[in-house]
């Protein structure tokens, strides 16, 4: 199929994909390609800045994410570089919390996951909403979630008339 007969589209997804790829600048580059105008990658990572890596130090958890299938992390940083790297655009980010505060404390308590099932009587809405908002605050969620633009998109962005952008 040529070029000009790729199929394309308005939204694609790479949810837990783009970190276990030996190349994501070159996943976004070619999904990139195939966006309509206008269109966007959303795109969805293991967040390198965990709170059970930085915040809580917890070397069982460690030894789990370092030695998994990701071949890379993530941070907002990170993320937005590779981006920038693939000439494209971090159009937003946001901080999701997949694992409530009962799995972050059984990793601390017996170095190991499951604590969303073995302990879940701790969770509730309540406080997993408080807790995941807390840890999106510092920027210590276990997932980021992005919405990633064409360099092309960001310049008529840029020059389209107030009002028209949602940013």
């Amino acid at each position: 199929m040529t070029a000009s007969r790729l199929p394309r589209f308005d939204v694609i997804t790479a949810f837990h994909v783009v970190e276990q790829l030996p190349d994501p600048r070159a996943t976004l580059t070619h999904l990139a390609a195939l966006l309509e105008k206008g269109g966007e990658l959303i795109v969805e990572v293991p967040n390198s800045d965990d709170a059970l890596l930085t915040l809580f130090e917890c070397r069982p958890f460690a030894r789990f994410t370092y030695w998994s299938q990701h071949l890379f992390l993530f941070n907002q940083r990170t993320l937005s570089d590779l981006a920038r790297q693939a000439i494209l655009k971090l159009r937003w980010l946001k901080q999701v919390q997949r694992y409530p505060l009962s799995n972050h404390l059984h990793w601390l308590s017996r170095g190991r996951p499951g604590g969303h099932n073995e302990w879940s009587f701790i969770d509730s809405p309540m406080l997993n909403d408080a807790y995941s908002a807390q840890l999106a605050a510092l920027g210590r969620c276990d997932t980021l979630l992005a919405g990633i633009i064409s360099e092309d998109e960001k310049a008529a962005k840029r020059d389209a008339p107030l009002g028209e952008i949602q940013a």
